[in-house]
Protein backbone atom coordinates (compact mmCIF):
# COMPACT_ATOMS: atom_id res chain seq x y z
CA UNK A 1 0.00 0.00 0.00
CA UNK A 2 3.16 2.29 0.38
CA UNK A 3 4.02 2.32 -2.94
CA UNK A 4 0.61 3.47 -4.09
CA UNK A 5 0.37 6.41 -0.86
CA UNK A 6 1.89 9.25 -2.76
CA UNK A 7 0.18 7.74 -6.26
CA UNK A 8 -3.04 8.99 -4.43
CA UNK A 9 -1.87 12.08 -2.62
CA UNK A 10 -0.69 13.03 -6.44
CA UNK A 11 -4.18 12.90 -7.68
CA UNK A 12 -5.88 14.38 -4.55
CA UNK A 13 -3.22 17.27 -5.65
CA UNK A 14 -4.24 17.53 -8.84
CA UNK A 15 -8.23 17.00 -8.06
CA UNK A 16 -7.90 20.21 -5.33
CA UNK A 17 -6.16 22.68 -8.21
CA UNK A 18 -9.34 21.65 -11.03
CA UNK A 19 -11.60 24.11 -10.83
CA UNK A 20 -15.44 23.41 -10.67
CA UNK A 21 -16.53 23.28 -14.77
CA UNK A 22 -13.76 20.92 -15.12
CA UNK A 23 -14.50 18.49 -12.19
CA UNK A 24 -18.41 18.89 -13.27
CA UNK A 25 -16.95 17.49 -16.66
CA UNK A 26 -14.92 14.76 -15.34
CA UNK A 27 -18.00 13.67 -13.30
CA UNK A 28 -20.18 13.42 -16.08
CA UNK A 29 -17.88 11.20 -18.14
CA UNK A 30 -17.17 9.26 -15.00
CA UNK A 31 -21.16 8.36 -14.79
CA UNK A 32 -21.23 7.59 -18.42
CA UNK A 33 -18.56 5.36 -18.55
CA UNK A 34 -19.97 3.81 -15.23
CA UNK A 35 -23.83 3.84 -17.22
CA UNK A 36 -23.31 2.22 -20.35
CA UNK A 37 -22.12 -0.97 -18.80
CA UNK A 38 -25.20 -0.83 -16.34
CA UNK A 39 -27.10 -0.36 -18.77
CA UNK A 40 -26.02 -3.36 -21.01
CA UNK A 41 -26.77 -5.58 -18.42
CA UNK A 42 -30.03 -4.18 -17.04
CA UNK A 43 -31.08 -4.80 -21.20
CA UNK A 44 -30.01 -7.90 -21.16
CA UNK A 45 -31.82 -8.84 -17.74
CA UNK A 46 -34.62 -7.29 -19.06
CA UNK A 47 -34.75 -8.81 -22.78
CA UNK A 48 -34.16 -12.26 -21.13
CA UNK A 49 -36.99 -12.05 -18.65
CA UNK A 50 -39.32 -10.76 -21.33
CA UNK A 51 -38.30 -14.46 -22.93
CA UNK A 52 -38.74 -16.26 -20.50
CA UNK A 53 -42.55 -14.86 -19.60
CA UNK A 54 -42.91 -15.06 -23.49
CA UNK A 55 -41.57 -19.02 -23.41
CA UNK A 56 -43.88 -19.43 -20.37
CA UNK A 57 -47.14 -18.65 -21.22
CA UNK A 58 -46.71 -21.24 -24.02
CA UNK A 59 -45.82 -23.40 -22.39
CA UNK A 60 -48.60 -23.20 -19.97
CA UNK A 61 -50.72 -24.00 -22.91
CA UNK A 62 -49.05 -26.84 -24.56
CA UNK A 63 -48.16 -28.28 -21.03
CA UNK A 64 -44.44 -27.95 -22.06
CA UNK A 65 -42.11 -29.49 -19.62
CA UNK A 66 -39.96 -26.52 -17.30
CA UNK A 67 -36.60 -27.76 -17.99
CA UNK A 68 -37.52 -27.36 -21.53
CA UNK A 69 -39.21 -24.01 -21.38
CA UNK A 70 -35.93 -23.07 -19.57
CA UNK A 71 -33.61 -24.23 -22.62
CA UNK A 72 -36.06 -22.76 -25.05
CA UNK A 73 -36.04 -18.81 -23.21
CA UNK A 74 -32.31 -19.31 -23.45
CA UNK A 75 -32.27 -19.57 -27.35
CA UNK A 76 -35.01 -16.94 -27.78
CA UNK A 77 -33.31 -14.92 -25.69
CA UNK A 78 -30.40 -15.11 -27.97
CA UNK A 79 -32.77 -14.75 -30.86
CA UNK A 80 -33.99 -11.32 -29.48
CA UNK A 81 -30.89 -9.98 -28.83
CA UNK A 82 -29.33 -10.23 -32.24
CA UNK A 83 -33.01 -8.68 -33.65
CA UNK A 84 -32.52 -5.68 -30.75
CA UNK A 85 -28.61 -5.38 -32.04
CA UNK A 86 -30.21 -4.93 -35.25
CA UNK A 87 -32.81 -2.51 -34.63
CA UNK A 88 -30.57 0.21 -33.43
CA UNK A 89 -28.04 -0.52 -36.36
CA UNK A 90 -27.10 2.85 -38.29
CA UNK A 91 -27.90 0.12 -41.70
CA UNK A 92 -31.83 0.88 -42.62
CA UNK A 93 -31.65 -2.73 -43.85
CA UNK A 94 -30.07 -4.26 -40.67
CA UNK A 95 -33.01 -1.64 -38.88
CA UNK A 96 -35.73 -3.33 -40.91
CA UNK A 97 -34.31 -6.98 -40.25
CA UNK A 98 -34.57 -5.97 -36.50
CA UNK A 99 -38.32 -4.60 -36.77
CA UNK A 100 -40.01 -7.30 -38.31
CA UNK A 101 -37.68 -10.18 -36.64
CA UNK A 102 -39.41 -8.79 -33.18
CA UNK A 103 -42.69 -7.75 -34.99
CA UNK A 104 -42.42 -11.85 -36.08
CA UNK A 105 -41.97 -12.70 -32.58
CA UNK A 106 -44.69 -11.10 -31.29
CA UNK A 107 -47.06 -12.57 -33.48
CA UNK A 108 -45.94 -15.53 -33.86
CA UNK A 109 -46.88 -16.06 -29.81
CA UNK A 110 -49.83 -14.64 -30.26
CA UNK A 111 -51.12 -17.43 -32.87
CA UNK A 112 -49.59 -20.33 -30.93
CA UNK A 113 -51.68 -19.23 -27.74
CA UNK A 114 -54.98 -18.55 -29.98
CA UNK A 115 -54.14 -22.02 -31.95
CA UNK A 116 -53.26 -23.37 -28.57
CA UNK A 117 -56.20 -22.29 -26.69
CA UNK A 118 -58.85 -22.95 -29.22
CA UNK A 119 -60.03 -26.45 -27.34
CA UNK A 120 -59.50 -25.64 -23.98
CA UNK A 121 -62.72 -24.73 -22.31
CA UNK A 122 -60.19 -23.58 -18.66
CA UNK A 123 -57.15 -22.05 -17.83
CA UNK A 124 -54.54 -24.06 -16.26
CA UNK A 125 -53.43 -21.69 -14.01
CA UNK A 126 -56.91 -21.06 -12.18
CA UNK A 127 -59.57 -22.96 -13.81
CA UNK A 128 -61.67 -20.53 -14.57
CA UNK A 129 -63.69 -20.98 -17.71
CA UNK A 130 -62.27 -19.25 -21.00
CA UNK A 131 -65.54 -19.70 -22.98
CA UNK A 132 -69.50 -19.24 -22.96
CA UNK A 133 -71.68 -21.76 -24.15
CA UNK A 134 -75.52 -21.52 -26.17
CA UNK A 135 -77.41 -24.93 -26.84
CA UNK A 136 -79.27 -25.38 -30.31
CA UNK A 137 -82.55 -27.41 -30.77
CA UNK A 138 -80.96 -29.92 -32.70
CA UNK A 139 -78.32 -31.02 -30.00
CA UNK A 140 -75.37 -28.46 -30.81
CA UNK A 141 -73.45 -26.98 -27.95
CA UNK A 142 -71.90 -23.68 -29.44
CA UNK A 143 -69.09 -22.25 -27.35
CA UNK A 144 -67.96 -18.54 -27.57
CA UNK A 145 -65.35 -16.41 -26.67
CA UNK A 146 -67.03 -13.57 -25.03
CA UNK A 147 -70.30 -13.49 -22.77
CA UNK A 148 -73.53 -11.77 -23.40
CA UNK A 149 -76.22 -12.15 -26.33
CA UNK A 150 -75.07 -14.79 -29.26
CA UNK A 151 -76.04 -12.41 -32.30
CA UNK A 152 -76.60 -15.80 -34.17
CA UNK A 153 -79.64 -17.33 -32.04
CA UNK A 154 -80.03 -14.20 -29.67
CA UNK A 155 -79.91 -16.44 -26.78
CA UNK A 156 -77.65 -15.21 -24.16
CA UNK A 157 -74.03 -17.11 -23.81
CA UNK A 158 -73.94 -18.97 -20.32
CA UNK A 159 -70.80 -19.76 -18.64
CA UNK A 160 -70.29 -23.18 -17.34
CA UNK A 161 -68.04 -24.87 -14.44
CA UNK A 162 -67.05 -27.92 -14.35
CA UNK A 163 -69.80 -29.68 -13.32
CA UNK A 164 -71.90 -27.70 -16.45
CA UNK A 165 -68.95 -29.01 -18.91
CA UNK A 166 -69.42 -32.30 -18.38
CA UNK A 167 -73.26 -31.80 -18.88
CA UNK A 168 -73.08 -29.92 -22.12
CA UNK A 169 -70.53 -33.12 -23.49
CA UNK A 170 -73.49 -35.35 -22.32
CA UNK A 171 -76.07 -33.19 -24.16
CA UNK A 172 -73.58 -33.06 -27.00
CA UNK A 173 -73.67 -36.93 -27.41
CA UNK A 174 -77.42 -36.92 -27.14
CA UNK A 175 -78.65 -36.71 -24.01
CA UNK A 176 -81.80 -34.87 -23.40
CA UNK A 177 -83.19 -32.81 -20.19
CA UNK A 178 -85.20 -35.86 -18.34
CA UNK A 179 -88.31 -34.32 -15.88
CA UNK A 180 -87.33 -34.38 -12.04
CA UNK A 181 -90.08 -36.32 -10.01
CA UNK A 182 -88.83 -36.92 -6.77
CA UNK A 183 -89.68 -34.95 -3.58
CA UNK A 184 -86.65 -34.63 -2.38
CA UNK A 185 -83.83 -32.42 -5.11
CA UNK A 186 -80.53 -31.20 -4.44
CA UNK A 187 -80.58 -28.06 -6.50
CA UNK A 188 -77.03 -27.11 -6.34
CA UNK A 189 -73.70 -29.00 -6.20
CA UNK A 190 -70.67 -28.13 -3.62
CA UNK A 191 -69.40 -25.02 -5.62
CA UNK A 192 -73.28 -23.32 -5.24
CA UNK A 193 -73.73 -24.12 -8.82
CA UNK A 194 -77.09 -25.11 -10.32
CA UNK A 195 -77.25 -28.81 -11.14
CA UNK A 196 -81.13 -28.38 -12.14
CA UNK A 197 -82.96 -25.96 -14.74
CA UNK A 198 -86.39 -25.50 -14.32
CA UNK A 199 -90.09 -24.70 -17.30
CA UNK A 200 -92.56 -22.36 -15.89
CA UNK A 201 -95.80 -22.75 -17.95
CA UNK A 202 -98.49 -19.73 -18.34
CA UNK A 203 -100.36 -20.60 -15.15
CA UNK A 204 -96.87 -20.48 -13.00
CA UNK A 205 -96.45 -24.20 -12.51
CA UNK A 206 -92.86 -24.66 -12.63
CA UNK A 207 -91.13 -28.55 -13.79
CA UNK A 208 -87.59 -29.35 -13.15
CA UNK A 209 -84.63 -30.86 -15.16
CA UNK A 210 -81.95 -32.74 -14.39
CA UNK A 211 -79.85 -31.61 -17.86
CA UNK A 212 -79.53 -27.97 -19.86
CA UNK A 213 -82.06 -28.03 -22.95
CA UNK A 214 -85.19 -27.42 -24.17
CA UNK A 215 -88.85 -28.32 -23.11
CA UNK A 216 -90.32 -31.63 -24.79
CA UNK A 217 -93.20 -29.75 -25.06
CA UNK A 218 -93.00 -26.11 -25.57
CA UNK A 219 -89.66 -26.36 -26.90
CA UNK A 220 -88.79 -23.25 -24.88
CA UNK A 221 -84.79 -23.18 -23.40
CA UNK A 222 -84.76 -24.69 -19.85
CA UNK A 223 -83.39 -22.18 -17.49
CA UNK A 224 -81.10 -22.92 -14.20
CA UNK A 225 -82.41 -22.49 -10.97
CA UNK A 226 -82.58 -19.69 -8.27
CA UNK A 227 -83.46 -19.20 -4.77
CA UNK A 228 -86.77 -17.49 -5.70
CA UNK A 229 -87.97 -20.46 -7.91
CA UNK A 230 -86.67 -22.61 -5.81
CA UNK A 231 -88.55 -21.31 -3.01
CA UNK A 232 -91.95 -21.13 -5.53
CA UNK A 233 -91.48 -24.74 -6.06
CA UNK A 234 -91.34 -26.03 -2.47
CA UNK A 235 -94.84 -24.00 -2.39
CA UNK A 236 -95.90 -25.32 -4.95
CA UNK A 237 -95.07 -29.05 -3.67
CA UNK A 238 -96.41 -28.23 -0.65
CA UNK A 239 -99.92 -27.25 -2.29
CA UNK A 240 -99.70 -29.88 -4.42
CA UNK A 241 -99.52 -32.31 -0.12
CA UNK A 242 -102.04 -30.04 1.21
CA UNK A 243 -105.66 -30.17 0.44
CA UNK A 244 -107.52 -26.74 -0.86
CA UNK A 245 -109.03 -24.96 2.39
CA UNK A 246 -111.95 -22.25 1.74
CA UNK A 247 -110.90 -18.72 1.96
CA UNK A 248 -113.73 -17.12 4.09
CA UNK A 249 -112.79 -13.61 2.91
CA UNK A 250 -111.41 -13.07 -0.28
CA UNK A 251 -110.96 -10.11 0.04
CA UNK A 252 -108.39 -9.86 2.99
CA UNK A 253 -106.38 -13.00 1.22
CA UNK A 254 -103.20 -12.14 -0.28
CA UNK A 255 -103.89 -13.07 -4.27
CA UNK A 256 -100.11 -12.82 -5.50
CA UNK A 257 -97.07 -14.00 -4.66
CA UNK A 258 -94.84 -11.18 -3.92
CA UNK A 259 -91.63 -12.76 -4.93
CA UNK A 260 -93.12 -14.30 -8.40
CA UNK A 261 -96.36 -12.48 -8.93
CA UNK A 262 -98.02 -15.90 -9.57
CA UNK A 263 -102.08 -16.09 -8.27
CA UNK A 264 -102.15 -17.73 -4.60
CA UNK A 265 -105.84 -18.16 -4.89
CA UNK A 266 -108.23 -21.09 -6.97
CA UNK A 267 -111.94 -20.73 -7.39
CA UNK A 268 -115.30 -22.68 -8.16
CA UNK A 269 -118.12 -20.67 -9.91
CA UNK A 270 -121.66 -22.00 -8.97
CA UNK A 271 -124.13 -22.47 -11.96
CA UNK A 272 -125.85 -19.55 -10.66
CA UNK A 273 -122.85 -17.28 -11.17
CA UNK A 274 -121.86 -17.68 -7.24
CA UNK A 275 -118.10 -18.03 -6.63
CA UNK A 276 -116.08 -20.08 -3.73
CA UNK A 277 -112.13 -19.63 -3.46
CA UNK A 278 -109.52 -21.80 -2.23
CA UNK A 279 -106.14 -21.60 -0.86
CA UNK A 280 -104.72 -24.86 -3.22
CA UNK A 281 -105.14 -26.59 -6.37
CA UNK A 282 -107.59 -29.91 -6.11
CA UNK A 283 -111.35 -30.03 -6.61
CA UNK A 284 -114.20 -28.82 -4.68
CA UNK A 285 -114.76 -30.95 -1.68
CA UNK A 286 -118.45 -30.97 -1.83
CA UNK A 287 -118.77 -31.91 -5.92
CA UNK A 288 -115.64 -32.66 -6.88
CA UNK A 289 -115.21 -30.48 -9.71
CA UNK A 290 -111.72 -29.19 -10.36
CA UNK A 291 -110.62 -26.01 -9.09
CA UNK A 292 -109.06 -22.94 -11.23
CA UNK A 293 -106.63 -20.85 -10.89
CA UNK A 294 -108.06 -17.08 -9.59
CA UNK A 295 -105.44 -14.90 -12.46
CA UNK A 296 -106.17 -11.21 -12.79
CA UNK A 297 -108.36 -11.75 -15.84
CA UNK A 298 -110.78 -13.75 -13.86
CA UNK A 299 -110.71 -11.20 -10.61
CA UNK A 300 -111.74 -8.55 -13.09
CA UNK A 301 -114.59 -10.20 -14.00
CA UNK A 302 -115.37 -11.45 -10.53
CA UNK A 303 -115.13 -7.79 -9.95
CA UNK A 304 -117.84 -7.00 -12.10
CA UNK A 305 -120.31 -8.96 -11.79
CA UNK A 306 -120.16 -8.02 -8.21
CA UNK A 307 -120.72 -4.75 -8.88
CA UNK A 308 -123.65 -5.83 -11.05
CA UNK A 309 -124.97 -7.79 -8.41
CA UNK A 310 -125.01 -4.82 -5.83
CA UNK A 311 -126.38 -2.63 -8.24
Amino acid sequence: MSEFGPFVAGLKQTWSRLGDAKKGAIGVVAVVILAIPLLWLVDRIVLFLFAKRYIAEIAEVFNIDQHMAQAIALVLWVIILFFVSKLFSISHANRRIGFYGLLFLLVSQALLLSYGTKDHFFKPSSGEPTKCYVLSREGEVRYLEHSGVDPETGRVCRTYTQETAERLRAYARGKRPERILSSEVDFFDLRTEPIVWFYRDKDGAIELFNLMGFHPESGEELQPVNTDVIKAYKAQAHRRISPPRRIKDIEEFELFDTATGQPRAWFWKGANGEYEFFDNQGFHPANGEILKRFTSEEIARWKQEKELLRG
